[in-house]
């Protein structure tokens, strides 16, 4: 199993920060991109897989505008086109994600 911190380098330790704690992780069918929701900076993030190494490519971040709070739920579509982030405060942030193929 790999570990990544917040900002997608390796990581054994995760966040290693007090009120970092990720609620909902989700990925494409071909396990190339990884959405993940959390309380750090009340962030939904979209990662991309290193090709042959370790490390993720930190492709966006939600809320996209106007959301305030954590971030409760993340997920992706099967052909990494939009990603999905449900926020505390009752908001979907859409992400689109086809501008990074």
């Amino acid at each position: 199993a790999e570990s990544y911190s917040w900002d997608g380098q390796p990581s054994e330790l995760g966040c290693g920060e007090p009120g970092c704690m990720p609620l909902s992780a989700g990925w494409d069918a071909a396990n190339r991109i990884i959405v993940a929701a959390g309380e750090k900076d009340a962030l939904g993030m979209a990662y991309r897989r290193q090709t042959g190494g370790r490390g993720l490519q930190l492709l966006g971040t939600a809320p996209l505008a106007g959301a305030r709070g954590a971030m409760f739920a993340a997920a992706v579509d099967d052909v990494a086109q939009l990603a999905a982030f449900g926020g505390s405060d009752g908001s979907v942030q859409i992400m689109d994600l086809s501008q990074f193929w």
